[in-house]
């Protein structure tokens, strides 16, 4: 009995050490990678996000409008009671409902716009059609370049200056 505890112990420690790696190593949510991806993609996203909304609408009113139970559906998939009751007592008629089916796939949506996008983007980067994103060092190290070539510049731009100044003097004194 001691030597099993023994080993529960061990394995409680590795379950922690476990869930401790977990908590390091812990994923960016769905809305995070969206906004970050919006951040840096912006140009790629937008379209690629409102194609996929409209698409998505278009479904569900294309569901609704077809006569397909969608309440029933929206109950098979689990979608709570409170959130089916209005639309089961609304007369507000097939817009409505195709809305309320598009809101509650929301966390889809985003899923299959994020997925589409890093498709499109690939797709985009290996035609050369835009340039990827420089990671966070490469950003730095253009800067620091940047930066350097500036301070360059404004030392040789001042010390021209300078030499124009002293030319300038020399001719009033001559005068």
């Amino acid at each position: 009995m001691k030597s099993f505890q023994k080993l529960d112990r061990s394995n409680d420690n590795t379950d922690k050490t476990k869930k401790d790696n977990q908590k390091e190593v812990k994923k960016p949510g769905l809305i995070q990678r969206f906004k970050q991806m919006s951040r840096d993609y912006w140009y790629v996203l937008l379209p690629v996000h409102g194609v996929t909304c409209l698409l998505w609408y278009g479904g569900f009113y294309y569901l609704v409008r077809s006569g397909v139970d969608v309440i029933a559906l929206l109950e098979y998939v689990g979608v709570t009671e409170k959130l089916l009751q209005p639309l089961r007592e609304s007369k507000a008629g097939y817009f409505a409902l195709a809305f309320a089916c598009y809101k509650i796939a929301s966390p889809l949506r985003y899923a299959v716009t994020l997925g589409v996008t890093t498709l499109a983007l690939r797709k985009l980067i290996a035609l050369g059609l835009i340039k990827p994103v420089p990671s966070s060092q490469r950003l730095k190290e253009m800067m620091q370049e940047k930066k350097d070539n500036l301070q360059e510049r404004y030392q040789e731009s001042k010390q021209t200056y300078k030499d124009q100044l002293k030319e300038f003097k020399d001719k009033v004194k001559k005068m």
